[in-house]
């Protein structure tokens, strides 16, 4: 690439522009072809997915892809190195990270209506930075300078542009996404229907936006302008419409003379990414032949995944990753051998061709899948039955449209019968004037439920005061019966509402009893969840217990002279398995003149094992933990520091850490919060300014946090100190509690 012309450098530019555009494409076919409840989703996912895996490919994906090669199968260097590229190089990278944004986005409309965005992102990260790079590199490897290359490419794979590097690799990590989600509700089973999408005509803009991206994608891929990139540009154009053309010849065949515009869009998009491998190769008319053939793979590959119970969205999995594998074996077969420039014969090539399309969608289903997993054993991958109801547009972005907004607050006022609420709506709109008719309809049924409600009081008004005298012990006597049944009702109630939870207690440490021989790995994972989360609500009562007991002077204290460095060693042998179970290495260093202290040792190992706790908590997994104790430099106090090399504290956070009900957050991953109820480092604060000293944190981002906790020095003859009454202690304690957070 170094020595390529301006012209050259020109044209890769405006390709990797075109080729950029091709992501409104995605997003217009998607979000077209979905439900107008999941339409903003599947746009915010596209838009989304071009910033991750763009920042992604610059950090890591593209050493990975074109770096130095590890025996042609992964790049090492080159990651976040930028700084001396020439404007060739800029280039070449700003063309294969638009590559890299087109293979990412592939599955966002395959796994549509079903996924949440944050585990859409992690499946987006994973693959930009890992799968694409890597297939990309057996490959693509030498592109850049020539050498490096692939084991594919040595052997002489040829994938021009993208049908199996691409498509075929987004097709795949689509296809594992799919299996593992399951289908939308509704569309499969005894019940099942076809659910289209929302709005073809933007669909069809998509496909018209794809097909204009797509000549920057084909043509760029010469990485020169030459004489060759017109017959590129033309193999593409005719492969596209020889899709869209078959495609549609086979949904009036099999769809009662009806055109289906799905399948017309898909089979023009099969068609063009068909013609992806081979279109430097391939002649006009061949081209025609292989997009013809693509688009009939993307109608006939829908219905297989259709009877096999794979809801595919938009036909993404058929279009890219069965159309990529085609085009990728139809080049031996329709190219002269001559022409490949590998030195081998027809056959010999079309093995090279089928390995290098199982090697990578081996590699990208396996990963993606693997990838998916892991997600699921954090984050559930997909939104609940009620979230897919009431369309991704609400449930993950908080938006709606005017359509679904009046068809919820009809559905309200059926399953409610409450109808004084009225319809939001603007008059100026088709819609807006539909919702003023309902309100109107709204406004006169009210009136006419509001007169008979008044006619019927007055009579039963009436009633009553003819009644009220002659059924006053009547009346009495119903009341007694009715508090006796109300009572009665009571108590079977309550033991009702004890009894189940104690019946399915009961019932989950049988389960866990029967497998915990037959399926050893069912109750263990089942134990370790109850005595996690026991575990963390028996540490929320302790904090409360202590809050309260502190509140109202019931605290008990053990005072006596003790060794800070027993308070250590002690803290540090409760720590350790802790620490051990996430790899984090604890040190302590104490010094060797310590005086002797007065306080309650219980209650000063119980500060230090809490905020070794939290250190270990936000600490990441080969990380460390020192804990030094020293005589301040004035010999008056004992302070000792416990740093960890953690993520660290943001910086307006620090000052509230010791106030209850307040949660650490990290400062690298503000979505990590602490367990409990924020009243750790609140006890540990009292605790240590009851003893006459005091606690306080540093902290910087992605360095680390210490806190530190300081006890006057001496014992209690040298001090001529005792045991303060626990109802002086307690108003002490109690005095940083905000007065409407106190238990």
């Amino acid at each position: 690439m170094s020595a390529a012309s301006q012209t050259d450098i020109l044209w890769i530019l405006l390709c990797a522009m075109t080729v950029m555009l091709m992501q409104a494409g995605f997003c217009c076919l998607e979000s077209g072809m979905v439900r107008a409840k999941n339409s903003i989703n599947v746009a915010v996912k596209n838009i989304t997915d071009f910033c991750v895996s763009t920042l992604t490919f610059f950090v890591v994906g593209f050493g990975f892809m074109y770096g130095d090669s590890i025996g042609g199968f992964v790049g090492t260097s080159g990651h976040f190195d930028f700084a001396h590229a020439d404007g060739a190089t800029m280039a070449f990278f700003l063309f294969q990270s638009v590559f890299c944004a087109t293979a990412t986005t592939i599955m966002s409309g395959a796994a549509a209506e079903r996924m949440r965005f944050h585990s859409y992102i992690l499946i987006v990260l994973v693959t930009a930075a890992v799968i694409y790079p890597v297939a990309g590199h057996w490959a693509w490897g030498g592109l850049l300078d020539g050498h490096n290359e692939g084991w594919l490419q040595k052997l002489g794979f040829l994938d021009f542009a993208g049908s199996t590097v691409v498509h075929v690799v987004g097709g795949a990590v689509g296809l594992g996404a799919l299996v593992h989600l399951g289908p939308r509700l509704g569309r499969f089973g005894e019940n099942g229907r076809v659910i289209g999408g929302h709005d073809l005509p933007m669909a069809t803009v998509g496909v018209v936006l794809l097909w204009f991206g797509w000549l920057g994608f084909n043509g760029g891929s010469w990485l020169e302008f030459n004489d060759q990139v017109p017959r590129t540009l033309v193999n593409t154009i005719l492969a596209g419409a020889a899709g869209g053309c078959t495609a549609l010849v086979i949904s009036m065949r099999t769809s009662a003379n009806v055109a289906q515009a799905g399948h017309v869009l898909n089979g023009i998009v099969a068609g063009l990414v068909a013609v992806t491998a081979g279109c430097n190769l391939t002649t006009p008319g061949v081209s025609v032949m292989i997009g013809a053939v693509g688009g009939a793979i993307a109608v006939l590959g829908d219905r297989m995944l259709i009877r096999a119970g794979i809801d595919d969205a938009v036909g993404a999995v058929s279009a890219h990753g069965f159309a990529g594998c085609w085009g990728t074996l139809a080049i031996p077969l329709f190219v002269a051998p001559a022409l490949y420039g590998t030195g081998l014969g027809r056959w010999e090539q079309l093995g090279v061709q089928l390995l290098g399309v199982v090697a990578c969608g081996t590699w990208a289903l396996v990963i993606g899948w693997a990838t998916i997993r892991a997600i699921e054993c954090v984050v559930p991958l997909r939104v609940s039955a009620q979230g897919e109801e009431a369309g991704l547009n609400v449930v993950e972005h908080g938006a709606g449209n005017a359509l679904l907004d009046l068809l919820t607050a009809m559905d309200g006022h059926r399953r409610g019968g409450d109808l004084s609420t009225r319809v939001e709506c603007d008059g100026e709109t088709e819609l807006g004037m539909v919702a003023q008719q309902y309100n109107r309809v709204l406004d006169d049924v009210e009136r006419e439920m509001t007169g008979r409600k008044r006619a019927s009081d007055l009579i039963r008004k009436a009633r009553k005061r003819l009644e009220l005298r002659t059924q006053e012990l009547t009346a009495v006597n119903e009341r007694l019966r009715e508090l006796d049944q109300l009572k009665s009702r009571f108590v079977s109630t309550i033991s009702h509402e004890l009894k189940t939870p104690i019946s399915a207690i009961l019932a989950g440490a049988k389960i866990i009893r029967r497998y915990h021989r037959e399926r050893p790995e069912v109750a263990e994972r089942f134990g370790a969840v109850i005595e996690a989360e026991g575990e963390r609500l028996n540490t929320l009562i302790h904090d409360v217990l202590d809050v309260t007991r502190i509140e109202a002077g019931e605290l008990d204290w053990q005072d006596d002279d003790f060794e800070m460095r027993d308070v250590v060693e002690r803290a540090f042998a409760l720590i350790s398995p802790l620490a051990d179970e996430k790899d984090v290495s604890l040190y302590t260093e104490v010094a060797d003149d310590l005086p002797t202290l007065y306080g309650d040792r219980g209650r000063i190992i119980q500060v230090a094992v809490n905020v070794l706790t939290n250190s270990v908590k936000f600490t990441p997994p080969n990380g460390t933990i020192h804990i030094h104790a020293a005589i301040s430099t004035d010999r008056r106090s004992v302070v000792v520091s416990i740093s960890d090399s953690g993520s660290g504290i943001p910086e307006d956070e620090l000052e509230n850490i010791f106030s209850g009900f307040h949660q650490v957050t990290s400062a690298d991953e503000p979505s990590l919060k602490n367990d409990g109820a924020g009243l750790g480092l609140l006890v540990c604060r009292n605790i240590i300014e009851r003893h006459g000293g005091r606690i306080e944190a540093q902290s910087a981002p992605s360095i680390g946090t210490t806190i530190s906790f300081s006890m006057p020095a001496g014992d209690a003859a040298s001090r001529n100190l005792s045991a303060r009454p626990d109802s002086e202690a307690g108003e002490t304690l109690c005095a940083g509690i905000p007065t409407d957070a106190q238990p």
